[in-house]
């Protein structure tokens, strides 16, 4: 066998792995335009609940940031080494929005952690932001909203020695330090410091706001000319309220209690 063809049948057999995990479960269950598709059929009454959830949430939401949503599809994995295989992701990870559909661990371990329903808002907010912009929006606008309307700040417990610097929270580190998150003390201390991202955003501008600057990125203006347009001051000014207001902040509501 020649190096051409061992290369072809590599690259056929990657493939066919990939594929026959994004294949859609046997079973599924639809309501206003959500989808939640799942393998065994004991976990329909666990579809059903995230199903009614699912379409209270994305109304809510939808009103809030006067944004329209399209189809939810979610996939509730059958076993958490499934869901890390289909993701790639780590098995404390709860979930991940990705290619225009929900991936979910199984209802029940999301259940034994009380983590369901933050799950669930925090990946909707995450359809909400990047489909309404056309995957413009940076990544960290998308993840500080998440996080902020998940409610999962209740159960973030970083274990932090000394506050952040001024430098950690500039937006393009918050981007650098999501891409390269790794264990799951870095996406607490990250998720804290994003959280109260999210909540400056929202007390400096209104949701509906916030809404208006997403549909102007999804027309591929800059971030530093939408701020400019529509919340009426430069993305360098807006970066530099937000460090000053992080920085005034006592240490623990700002990165954590390492209690």
């Amino acid at each position: 066998m020649n190096s051409f063809t061992f290369l072809a049948i590599f690259k056929l057999a990657l493939i066919l792995f990939f594929a026959a995990g994004q294949e859609p479960k046997p079973y599924q269950i639809a309501e206003n335009n959500v989808i939640i598709r799942f393998a065994e059929r004991r976990e329909e009454s666990a579809a059903r609940e995230i199903l009614i959830f699912a379409v209270g949430a994305r109304q809510k939401l939808a009103e809030n940031y006067q944004l329209e949503f399209a189809a939810t599809e979610i996939r509730l994995s059958a076993t958490t080494y499934e869901f890390c295989q289909i993701t790639g992701r780590p098995w404390w990870q709860a979930s991940i929005y990705r290619g225009r559909v929900i991936y979910l661990q199984p209802a029940r371990v999301l259940r034994e952690r009380g983590i369901l329903e933050i799950t669930l808002r925090h990946e909707l907010m995450h359809q909400l932001v990047e489909e309404s912009g056309k995957g413009n929006s940076p990544v960290w606008l998308s993840e500080a909203l998440a996080v902020y309307h998940s409610g999962e700040i209740a159960y973030l417990k970083p274990a932090l020695k000394k506050a952040a610097t001024a430098k950690s929270l500039e937006w393009n580190q918050l981007e650098k330090s999501l891409e390269k998150m790794k264990t799951k003390t870095a996406a607490e201390r990250l998720y804290f410091q994003l959280y109260h991202l999210g909540r400056f955003l929202e007390a400096e501008f209104e949701p509906r706001k916030i809404g208006v600057l997403i549909k102007r990125l999804a027309e591929k203006s800059s971030f530093d000319q939408a701020c400019r347009e529509v919340l009426g001051v430069d993305a360098k000014a807006l970066e530099k309220r937000w460090l000053h207001h992080a920085a005034s902040m006592p240490p623990r509501s700002a990165v954590g209690d390492s209690s």
